[in-house]
């Protein structure tokens, strides 16, 4: 709806009231503006900015996810989704979002043994403050800390949530996964529940209906795609996951 046309229709409107008083006159303002907002709601594009009511700071939103390799020299390059890692590059993994939060790692290699690579007993689970963002591995000394693929080549797959508050169904999860690994043939069940956290986390939008409203599943129904694929911005109210899988060479 163009500007101009919601101001045509805004000032026919007031128009409209005018010739009504008491009683009827409430009713069909309460009536024509309840039609003017649902009007506004459903027929945006996909490029829009839609509020669907529900307040802003309970969203996690405005985040940047991205996996980050390291060659060995100052220049850092950015992982997209089905690269070719090599085993011995480095890499780290960094969020920052406007709203602060709590991110959680799991990767899954070639073997389908599934890791918690954050939080662990190595690197407890911490709140990274709006704006300030936070790098995976966490360094404790003035050398920079990172990740490296090792010599078990084949599919990697890596999943990363975000979350405002902490998730304590993942975290209760990523408590029982020892150090050395879990093997998920033997462990169907928890990959089920990762699935499952996953794709409640990565659905892009849902409809701005009372239920899901109610359920809590979304804040803003604007979705955001970078130039570079592996920028990713999106508005939910709870958290939002992204998956990563690399051939490991």
């Amino acid at each position: 709806m163009l500007m101009g046309d919601f101001d045509f229709l805004r000032n026919y409107i007031l128009e409209v009231i005018k010739m009504f008083k008491g009683k009827l006159r409430s009713l069909l303002l309460v009536f024509i503006m309840v039609f003017a907002v649902s009007s506004v709601l459903f027929t945006f594009d996909e490029d829009s900015e839609v509020s669907i009511g529900v307040k802003r700071n309970l969203a996690v939103h405005g985040c940047i996810l991205s996996l980050v390799l390291h060659d060995g020299s100052t220049q850092k390059i950015r992982l997209k989704e089905k690269d070719v890692v090599q085993s011995g590059q480095r890499f780290s993994i960094a969020v920052n979002s406007s709203s602060g939060g709590y991110i959680y790692v799991l990767s899954i290699d070639a073997d389908n043994i599934l890791y918690a690579m954050y939080p662990n007993e190595n690197m407890p689970r911490r709140r990274f403050s709006p704006g300030s963002g936070l790098m995976l591995p966490i360094s404790k000394g003035e050398q920079t800390a990172l990740f490296e693929f090792d010599e078990n080549t084949g599919k990697e797959t890596y999943y990363v949530f975000v979350s405002k508050d902490p998730m304590d169904n993942l975290e209760k999860l990523i408590k029982s996964i020892p150090e050395d690994g879990l093997d998920l043939a033997e462990n169907k069940q928890t990959m089920k529940k990762i699935l499952k956290y996953y794709r409640r986390g990565s659905k892009r939008y849902i409809k701005g209906n009372k239920r899901s409203e109610r359920k809590g599943n979304v804040a803003k129904k604007k979705y955001y795609k970078g130039d570079d694929v592996n920028t990713w911005k999106v508005y939910y109210k709870k958290y939002y996951a992204k998956k990563y899988v690399f051939d490991h060479q």
